[in-house]
């Protein structure tokens, strides 16, 4: 399990290189690959922020996806290094499989939210499952809950935002 502490510092680092939100399909190096620093979307914050504890979730995901292609029913074939980690359905299975699962509850006093957290949510109620992706902060938001490193959506740019008070 990575530690918490680092991958939120990745996450820091991320939101002080404030890359724009900029989706699309990227032909990227493997192992290490990334798209170019000043563009990015959600599931690349968390991907620099694991990078920075020692996780590089490109490989661990098409891995992962050679051993149990059954778990990745979104993925064509065997997989495709450049996009497969920059998509949320995608990690979803990973995670799973791999990663503590915690409590839906935000404000579960037996199991809180904790720094450097990975958040997934689901801004798009009328189709199943979730469809963003962030990084749990240290300081609080307006909301009283956490704020959340990430990438919201298009004229964006990595910081963080009060979203736990409005988006599941």
């Amino acid at each position: 399990i990575p530690d918490q502490l680092d991958i939120l510092i990745g996450a820091r680092k991320t939101e002080l290189n404030r890359d724009a939100y900029t989706g699309g399909y990227y032909k990227i190096a493997y192992p290490g690959g990334d798209v170019p620093r000043t563009i990015g979307v959600c599931t690349d914050v968390v991907i620099r922020a694991l990078r920075n504890a020692g996780v590089d979730l490109q490989v661990e995901l098409h891995r992962d996806i050679g051993r149990a292609r059954r778990a990745y029913p979104m993925v064509k074939g065997a997989g495709d290094t450049n996009i497969d980690h920059r998509r949320v359905r995608t990690l979803l299975p990973y995670f799973r499989r791999h990663l503590k699962q915690r409590s839906t509850e935000l404000r579960d006093a037996a199991d809180p939210l904790w720094p450097g957290d990975i958040v997934l949510m689901d801004t798009m109620p009328g189709k199943p499952g979730p469809d963003h992706i962030g990084i749990v902060s240290e300081r609080p938001g307006a909301s009283g809950l956490p704020l959340i490193i990430n990438n919201w959506t298009d004229g964006t740019v990595t910081t963080e935002m009060d979203l736990l008070g409005w988006v599941p």
